[in-house]
């Protein structure tokens, strides 16, 4: 069998890893207790935790309570409405805010604009000088204004004048174109006389001839008549009160024309304009009331024979005797005689009135003898009308 030693190396060694496993064996008991000291303390902690736990719990639930009965002490519908208002309220702010900012954006964008105006222009000491330069030349153009106003003044007095000028030129051609007429029916009745002389030789027909040429003398003569009774009237003069009625008629009508033609150009306010014109023709109409007097007046006294006052001017076209009754070709185409047989005696012209009478009643008679001459074909139709347009008659 094993020697002892054998034996006792073989128990040594058994010993020792016996040694070993008890060693190890202690070193895991070591460690589970440890792991179990461990757990043994976690548990612990967790054990108070837990019971932490509770009391927070019994204290949320605590609060729970209490919150409770305080939101049904507010009242919740009426928090709500109260919040929905502040809501708005809000909102509205908001929207007020937004506004501001954006005329706050405008009013910064404006004072820029100003600030690079002010950089551009050179400063309030640049602005200052051309509003100084600018007011000398508003009371320079105000200066010229006043001038020109004075111009036109005299100039419209010079317009005036010459107006009143031209119509008493125009009258005096309307005169001369009726007697330019009465010539030309002349030339033409002459005409015809020499044409009748050359057809009528015989002893009776020379004797008509003769009275043809005697009847045709004495409308010459009444015609000089007419016209030394037409020298008187054109030489009429008008009192210098209707003068002044007339001047200061044509003057308020220039004015109100003036005026229109100011307002058409846009020169003149609207508001200022009619009430300009409202008085001009207040001032016209009571003009034109005491010119319409003042000439009845006048009227009345050249019908009583009174002589009038001098004036420098006509201001209104007195009544005018019309021409002479004429014979025109076809009358005296009319009047020559048949055949064989001795040319009646030419009728005596009508008796017409002498230049002594007053001026209107003398004119009245001559627009009858030319309604009367234009009825028996003894003068034209034109010349009728021109003569009629020279008295001043409608």
């Amino acid at each position: 069998g094993p020697t002892p030693a054998a034996l006792d190396s073989k128990f040594t060694v058994e010993i020792e890893k016996m040694k070993t496993l008890l060693d190890a064996q202690k070193d895991a008991k070591a460690a589970l207790d440890q792991k179990l000291l461990t757990i043994s303390e976690g548990m612990g902690e967790l054990r108070s935790l837990v019971y932490q736990r509770e009391a927070i719990a019994k204290n949320q639930d605590l609060k729970v309570e209490k919150l409770g009965e305080q939101m049904a002490e507010l009242k919740p519908e009426q928090m709500a409405k109260e919040f929905a208002k502040r809501d708005k309220s809000i909102t509205d702010h908001d929207m007020r805010l937004e506004k501001i900012e954006f005329k706050l954006g405008d009013l910064l964008k404006t004072v820029t604009d100003i600030r690079s105006l002010l950089k551009s222009v050179g400063g309030l000491e640049n602005i200052a000088a051309v509003n100084k330069e600018i007011a000398q030349k508003t009371a320079s153009l105000e200066e010229k204004a006043k001038r020109v106003d004075r111009l036109s003044s005299k100039i419209e007095g010079m317009y005036v004048d010459l107006n009143k000028k031209m119509e008493d030129f125009f009258l005096y051609r309307a005169k001369q174109e009726t007697l330019d007429e009465l010539v030309k029916e002349l030339m033409k009745a002459s005409d015809n006389l020499g044409a009748r002389l050359s057809d009528y030789v015989a002893k009776p027909d020379l004797a008509a001839i003769r009275e043809d040429i005697s009847g045709i003398g004495s409308r010459m003569r009444e015609m000089k008549k007419l016209i030394d009774t037409v020298i008187p009237i054109v030489r009429l003069k008008l009192p210098a009160r209707l003068q002044e009625l007339q001047k200061g008629k044509d003057d308020i009508e220039l004015v109100i024309a003036t005026l229109e033609e100011s307002h058409r150009k846009g020169t003149l306010a609207k508001q200022e304009f009619l009430e300009a014109k409202r008085k001009n023709q207040e001032k016209l109409a009571g003009v034109a009331r005491a010119l319409e007097e003042e000439w009845a007046r006048f009227e009345a006294q050249q019908s009583l024979g009174e002589p009038p006052a001098a004036a420098p001017q006509m201001s209104a076209p007195p009544s005018l005797p019309q021409q002479a009754e004429i014979s025109t070709p076809a009358q005296e185409a009319s009047l020559a005689p048949p055949a064989g047989k001795p040319a009646p005696a030419a009728a005596a012209p009508a008796e017409k009135p002498q230049g002594g009478g007053p001026p209107a009643a003398a004119g009245d008679s001559l627009l009858a003898e030319l309604r009367d001459s234009l009825a028996k074909g003894q003068i034209s139709k034109d010349a009728y009308e021109r003569a009629v347009r020279a008295l001043g008659r409608r």
